[in-house]
C-alpha cells in the first residue's frame, strides 16, 4: 500500500496523540507517550514533525531536525503504531522520510540513534544504507551520507 507523509497539524494532532508503541518498546527505549512527545517538540523551531498514512489511516510518526549551521539532519523519532508494526509500513514510511530529507539541497548527512537491542530498527536502517558509527550506553549511532 502507498504510504504518504503529512505534517503534524491541528487537523491530525489528536489522531497522532493516539499512536502508540508496545509496552516493551516504551520500557526499553524510553520514548515518551505521544502526548508528551508532541508537547515536548511543539515549541522547537528547528524540529519538524511528520505523520505517515496508509490510505486515510495514520500508521506512524517521525520528528527530525536540521542541525543549525550544518548540512546534517537528525532523525529524532521514528515510530510505527503497534497495530501496524511488522506490516511493511515502516519501510514505506522511512523511504518517504529519507526522500524528504534528501530533497534538501544542503543535506549531506542523515543521522539516527536507536537502542542496541532493537534489531528491527537496525535491519531497517541498514537496508537503507545507514552505517553504524558508534555504540555506547545501550545506543547505536548511525549515519547515511547523501549525494
Amino acid at each position: 500500500m502507498l504510504i504518504t507523509m503529512r505534517p503534524v497539524c491541528s487537523e491530525n494532532i489528536y489522531e497522532c496523540a493516539r499512536l502508540s508503541i508496545t509496552e516493551e518498546q516504551h520500557n526499553e527505549s524510553q520514548i515518551p507517550e505521544m502526548v508528551e512527545l508532541l508537547e515536548k517538540l511543539s515549541g522547537l523551531q528547528d524540529v519538524e514533525q511528520q505523520t505517515f498514512y496508509a490510505g486515510e489511516t495514520m500508521v506512524g510518526y517521525a520528528a527530525y531536525e536540521h542541525e543549525v549551521g550544518t548540512t546534517e539532519y537528525a532523525v529524532l523519532y521514528f515510530l510505527i503504531d503497534e497495530r501496524w508494526q511488522r506490516s511493511g509500513y515502516g519501510t514505506g514510511a522511512f523511504q518517504q522520510l529519507l526522500d524528504k530529507l534528501k530533497a534538501n539541497a544542503d543535506c549531506t548527512m542523515i543521522k539516527i540513534r536507536y537502542m542496541d537491542f532493537n534489531e528491527a530498527a537496525r535491519a531497517l536502517y541498514v537496508k537503507f544504507g545507514f552505517v553504524e558509527t558508534a555504540e555506547s550506553d545501550g545506543y547505536v549511532d548511525a549515519i547515511l551520507l547523501c549525494q
